[in-house]
């Protein structure tokens, strides 16, 4: 999924799109938000741009163990607010379609 907006253009996929984005030197930013105790691409040595990584489970139930939490929406929001006009940003979780 694509999001294009006049400041920032964000693109949303699974792991398989974000290693095709990353090698192809696409990002300015970086946010990968994967399930506890799975592997989860992390940001590759050459890459420079800003990185978030997120560990939480995909649920609906916020009470529910390994969901997102306030300390993980607190993160992103922060991370969001140093993103400047004209970056690009790639967000990546397992499948790319549901956190």
């Amino acid at each position: 999924m694509e999001l294009l907006d006049a400041q920032v253009e964000i693109k949303f996929g699974g792991y398989t799109t974000a290693d095709q984005l990353l090698f192809a030197d696409w990002p300015t930013h970086f946010v990968s938000i994967a399930t506890p105790g799975s592997q989860h691409p992390t940001r590759p040595r050459w890459f420079h741009g800003e990185t978030l990584e997120l560990v939480f489970r995909d649920t609906r139930n916020p009470i529910e163990a390994g969901a997102p939490g306030v300390m993980q929406v607190r993160r992103l929001v922060e991370f969001a607010a140093t993103i400047p006009r004209g970056a690009r940003v790639l967000v990546a979780c397992p499948g790319g379609y549901s956190r």
